[in-house]
């Protein structure tokens, strides 16, 4: 029995330090350049998106709580032991793929989220 416990007690941890992750994550700083005018719609000047090296014309990509969102939902897949391994893997890649659902032939199909550089360093600090 009290192996048990313990088991329990571990699985409980781990799930409450994921738990807290997801919080901390949703409590990351949103992006200072752009000028939020709700949840889903935001402004950003012209001269910010030619600051980005590549011209990234993605709207998610400068929309950090939309980066945070999905991150928070990809990490609802994975188990709390892989939830490390996860962020750790889309800080390297930079980028995450989401399922974005089925198309008509029932082939599940995946959209791929850029991730901002500074997203990208709010995790490295969350993860260190």
């Amino acid at each position: 029995m009290e192996l048990k416990d313990n088991i329990r007690n571990i699985q409980w941890d781990l799930l409450s330090l994921k738990r807290k992750i997801n919080k901390q994550i949703r409590l990351l700083p949103d992006n200072p350049n752009i000028n939020r005018i709700s949840n889903i719609c935001y402004t950003i000047m012209l001269s910010e998106i030619q600051k980005d090296k590549n011209f990234t014309l993605s709207a998610e990509y400068y929309d950090f709580k939309f980066q945070y969102r999905k991150i928070i939902k990809k990490l609802k897949d994975v188990s709390p032991l892989e939830t490390y391994n996860c962020i750790s893997k889309m800080i390297v890649d930079k980028s995450f793929k989401v399922n974005s659902g089925t198309n008509i032939h029932g082939v599940i199909c995946y959209h791929t989220i850029k991730l901002h550089p500074s997203v990208i360093e709010f995790l490295k600090g969350l993860i260190d």
